[in-house]
């Protein structure tokens, strides 16, 4: 049971006396999210991990690798934390320093894709645009082709609202 990081995480919750829904609403997350980690469907990630790792006084070592002692995080290693909607928690400093780095990175990253998506979907509004005034000449042309076929006529204000259409896009 000891052999992944869900299932150790596991065995310090039940150690504890927490399932799986009392451990999350605790630490005021999902359980679903609980239950990936625990499943080892996905990877904990470090503020929450290290919010469950205060709640059940446990050892991120042993969390990860299976060595050293499941508790031992000792009071005065650490600091108060605090995150929008995340209670105050106490964590080491070293922790807090890498959740706050990790959350900068994190940050830049997702302003790093939007800005990046938002350029490619300036391209690609620019190309429609392109489009929609060729498909509009030509269909232009092809009115004016089918009436001096058959001869027709359109009064003024037909042509006009036609080429106001053609002007705006």
């Amino acid at each position: 049971m000891k052999n992944t990081i869900g299932k150790r995480l596991e065995e310090i919750m039940l150690d504890k006396g927490y399932n799986k829904n009392s451990l999350a609403r605790e630490a005021k997350m999902h359980p679903t999210t609980l239950k990936n980690w625990i499943d080892d469907k996905t990877k904990p990630d470090d503020l929450k991990l290290d919010i469950l790792l205060k709640i059940l006084k446990a050892n991120r070592d042993y969390i990860f690798t299976g060595n050293g002692d499941k508790y031992n995080l000792k009071e005065n290693e650490t600091v108060e934390y605090k995150k929008i909607g995340v209670p105050y928690v106490e964590l080491p400093i070293d922790s807090k320093l890498n959740l706050l780095y990790d959350l900068v990175i994190s940050q830049n990253k997702k302003i790093d894709d939007l800005a990046r998506e938002n350029a490619e979907l300036k391209e690609q509004n620019e190309d429609i645009k392109e489009r929609i005034k060729d498909n509009l000449f030509v269909l232009q042309s092809e009115i004016e082709a089918i009436m001096d076929e058959f001869n027709v006529q359109l009064d003024d204000k037909i042509k006009k609202d036609i080429n106001k259409i053609v002007e705006q896009n």
